[in-house]
């Protein structure tokens, strides 16, 4: 975990994202989002969650 909070560890699994979520009381996909908004600091948040709503939309999940 130390790791993850210095920024030494950049490869993460999905184990470890569900984990790290479940100790700080958050969906995993909170985590994902936060992780991709610190990546692409010009892409709002709502753009992001449209742009997964409509994808997982057209792939009918």
């Amino acid at each position: 975990m130390s790791e993850l909070e210095r920024g030494v560890k950049k490869n993460v699994t999905f184990v470890k994202i569900d984990q790290v979520s479940e100790a700080i009381g958050v969906h995993p996909i909170t985590i994902m989002t936060a992780a991709y908004r610190l990546s692409d600091p010009e892409t709002s948040l709502q753009e992001l969650l449209a742009r997964v709503e409509r994808e997982m939309a057209e792939v009918d999940l």
